[in-house]
């Protein structure tokens, strides 16, 4: 009994112990939720706080930024009008540039021009080169004081050269600055620039008595003269061409044209009295021998025939030996007959076709060769004396002239000529055969 007590007892501790724990663990486990959800809640506490402070910060720093991007765009627009003033003040300054420019360039062209007049002012005024004008008044003035000169008549003692190269002394009249007289015991007329300031005897006039009136200070009715643009510039005396100087001046191979020319020449001729006697010869005598066939009289038609010349001889005797025969028969002998003449009818043609086809060509090798000699006296001697020139132009010039004159001509009376001789050749054709067909008609009578 005694131990049963204390055994129910033991457990009664045990089981009170153990609730005891338990009782005590859940107080112990109570208080440390309540520690920890009494410190979630002042950490969260914290973080509101945080998240409210950040918050504002975000409003104020946002705030800040949009003032900023204002301010900026306002610096930014500031920058862009200052930008486009200094575009339109570059755009100023480029326009002011290019008008001092222009400005600069009119000047630099007006002092050239100037230049450019005061020279040719002072050559005009003084060609010998001494006490030029400086100045637009000073050319002005002696403009004027040669105006004056120019149009008054003056004389003075002078001397000029004759026409033989003899230089004599008398009084040299001046008819302004255009037209000057030399005036001697024995020679009058008017002068004409020889070079170098000095004048020459152009002519003797033919009436003296009007330049000694002009001499005298009177103006003459009429008066010869010679005019001249510059008294320091030769005259050059131009003489005329002949055929023989012209053919001469294009060298060996415009003789050499010429030569073809004439041969050419006399070929047509030849061949044109040929054709022309040939063409009269056959019309009469066709007709003569037509009638004699139509009167039955054969042999005598071959008499007249056999007395024909040339073509005409051979072309009907072969016809009327031939004209008993079969039609077929007698066209071939016709048409062997007439290419037989061929020969005799074309004569010559061809070499008058050949001249007038390299006429044309000789004045080509012609301008070829007078060009390389001008460039051959360029490359010695240069540009400077257009005379050196004349020789090579003239042979480049005068062979291109003649060769189309040779060849123009002989080419249209060649094609006359051979289109008479084929003329001919279908007439002696017709002829043969309105012989036979005239034979055959009678005949069949």
């Amino acid at each position: 009994m005694h131990r049963s007590n204390v055994n129910l007892l033991s457990r009664f501790i045990t089981v009170t112990s153990f609730f005891a724990f338990v009782f005590l663990g859940s107080m112990a486990h109570a208080q440390e939720e309540h520690e920890l959800e009494k410190a979630f809640y002042k950490e969260y506490t914290f973080l509101q706080k945080e998240k409210k402070a950040l918050e504002n910060r975000l409003k104020t720093l946002q705030a800040e930024n949009k003032k900023a991007k204002r301010d900026l765009k306002e610096e930014l627009e500031q920058y862009q009008q200052s930008a486009f003033e200094a575009e339109m003040e570059i755009e100023h300054l480029n326009e002011k540039i290019v008008t001092i420019d222009k400005e600069a360039l009119a000047k630099e062209s007006s002092q050239t021009v100037f230049e450019a007049t005061l020279d040719q002012a002072n050559a005009t005024l003084h060609p010998d080169g001494s006490d030029k004008a400086d100045s637009i008044e000073q050319v002005i003035q002696e403009s004027l004081a040669l105006l004056n000169k120019n149009a008054s008549i003056t004389s003075a003692e002078g001397s000029f050269y004759l026409q033989d190269g003899t230089q004599v002394s008398g009084e040299i009249v001046h008819l302004g600055g255009i037209a000057r007289f030399g005036l001697t015991d024995s020679i009058i007329g008017p002068l004409a620039p020889a070079g170098g300031g000095e004048f020459m005897l152009w002519k003797e006039a033919k009436a003296p008595s009007n330049i000694k009136d002009l001499a005298s200070g009177q103006m003459p009715e009429t008066l010869e003269l010679f005019i001249f643009d510059s008294p320091t510039k030769e005259v050059q005396v131009v003489e005329e061409k002949d055929i023989y100087t012209t053919i001469d001046s294009g060298g060996i191979i415009a003789w050499i044209i010429v030569t073809l020319g004439v041969i050419a020449t006399l070929l047509a001729i030849f061949r044109g009295m040929f054709l022309f006697n040939l063409g009269k010869v056959s019309s009469e005598t066709v007709s003569e021998i037509s009638n004699n066939i139509q009167a039955g009289k054969l042999e005598d038609a071959k008499t007249l025939a056999e007395g024909c010349n040339g073509s005409v001889k051979r072309v009907l005797t072969s016809t009327l030996n031939n004209i008993k025969r079969d039609r077929e028969h007698v066209e071939d002998a016709i048409s062997e007959a007439i290419l037989h003449e061929h020969t005799a009818l074309d004569r010559f043609h061809s070499l008058i076709m050949v001249i007038a086809a390299i006429s044309p060509l000789l004045g080509l090798l012609g301008t070829v060769t007078g060009m390389i000699e001008t460039f051959d006296v360029i490359t010695e001697f240069g540009t400077g004396d257009p005379k050196l020139l004349s020789g090579g132009i003239s042979i480049a010039l005068v062979t291109t002239e003649l060769g189309l004159i040779v060849a123009i001509p002989v080419l249209v009376v060649g094609t006359i000529l051979g289109s008479w001789s084929n003329k001919i050749k279908d007439t002696l054709e017709k002829s043969a055969l309105h012989i036979v067909n005239q034979y055959q008609n009678t005949q069949g009578r």
